[in-house]
């Protein structure tokens, strides 16, 4: 069978429904704001509870700080005072006071008593102040003469008998210590600090002034290091330093002072082998005396005085003039110095806020 190709032409093409169109469209639209409306509520869901998160952390950040903020504030209301980066409660202070109280004391002079006890005690622990047995019950007869062996054991007492030992000692000497050992000088003031009785050539050069430091400076050193590795004697390194003419006054063997000591006492100085020591020195030996050992290189000034200089210009201001060190071979069991203990207790730092 043929079919031409008019007769394809002439067929008719189905018509189309126009309402059948808009109705596929109309659910195609809908279908894709449903498809989109879905997933934008998810995303707004989604945004929603993570702002939530959010504020929720900043809310919580907050009340935590707010939280620490007041605790640090209730544990600051409940100090009564601070000695030496040390805090002590207001609890604390009133259990320690409770003596005092009961003998009619008022408790907040109570307490400022305790604050400046502590501060007293801090000064001397920094100094290395050691106080007898004996001077402990000197004290303990000055203030509770007749004080039953319970009573001793009471926190205030102890601690008001050791702040009147303490006391004690700062208006019997001006500095003491049963520690033995060596005091090492190394002179190199020669040609700064002019002695009439024994002049020396060159004085006020300072090339040689920075000649004579640096070996004083070399020898210090050497003796030190040999003293602390034990390749060295301290009664070996204190010969030699005092047999160095380079390391005494004047270039003159044996006029070092560097001396050997079985104790320091102000009430014997003049006296003592120490008599020519510098008081600068003689603290130190208190602030060191508490251990065993060599201790660190120092540096010693003086203070020229016009009529023993030669040159004028100079003035008075401190010169520096000698290295020195000290060995401590028997500590001290009782030791004090009035000039290092006020200078740490004017250092301590404290405050106070009551009780």
């Amino acid at each position: 069978m043929t079919i031409s190709i008019m007769s394809l032409r002439k067929r008719k093409q189905p018509k189309l429904d126009k309402n059948h169109i808009d109705g596929d469209s109309s659910q195609i639209v809908v279908m894709q704001q449903k498809k989109l409306f879905g997933l934008t509520s998810r995303k707004m869901i989604i945004f929603v509870l993570i702002g939530v998160l959010l504020l929720g952390t900043v809310i919580s950040g907050l009340w935590l700080l707010r939280s620490k903020s007041d605790s640090l504030q209730a544990e600051a209301d409940k100090v009564a005072f601070v000695v030496d980066g040390t805090s002590y409660s207001k609890d604390q202070i009133k259990e320690l006071t409770t003596y005092a109280v009961t003998l009619g004391g008022k408790p907040d002079e109570a307490a400022k008593q305790a604050f400046e006890m502590y501060k007293r005690a801090a000064a001397a622990k920094k100094t290395g102040v050691t106080i007898s047995d004996d001077e402990l019950k000197q004290a303990q007869q000055m203030l509770y003469p007749s004080a039953s062996d319970e009573t001793l054991k009471d926190s205030w007492v102890n601690m008001s008998i050791y702040d009147q030992a303490l006391q004690n000692l700062r208006t019997q000497t001006d500095y003491y210590s049963d520690a033995a050992g060596d005091i090492y000088v190394l002179w190199f003031g020669q040609r700064i600090d002019y002695n009439p009785d024994q002049p020396i050539d060159g004085f006020g050069d300072e090339a040689l002034v920075k000649k004579d430091r640096a070996y004083a400076q070399q020898q210090a050193e050497y003796y030190h290091d040999s003293l602390k590795s034990g390749k060295l004697a301290p009664a070996d390194a204190l010969k030699g330093i005092k047999a160095d003419t380079r390391l005494g006054y004047g270039d003159v063997a044996n006029s070092n002072p560097s001396v050997h000591f079985d104790s320091v006492d102000s009430t014997k100085a003049s006296d003592s082998a120490l008599a020519s020591i510098d008081p600068t020195i003689i603290e130190s030996i208190i602030t060191d005396s508490a251990k065993a050992g060599v201790g660190d290189i120092q540096i010693g000034t003086v203070k020229p005085d016009m009529v023993n200089s030669r040159d004028e210009s100079q003035g008075l201001d401190p010169q520096e003039v000698y290295f020195y060190f000290v060995y401590i071979e028997r500590p001290a069991t009782h030791s004090f110095s009035v000039a290092a203990y006020t200078k740490a207790l004017d250092k301590i730092e404290a405050t106070y806020e009551g009780i």
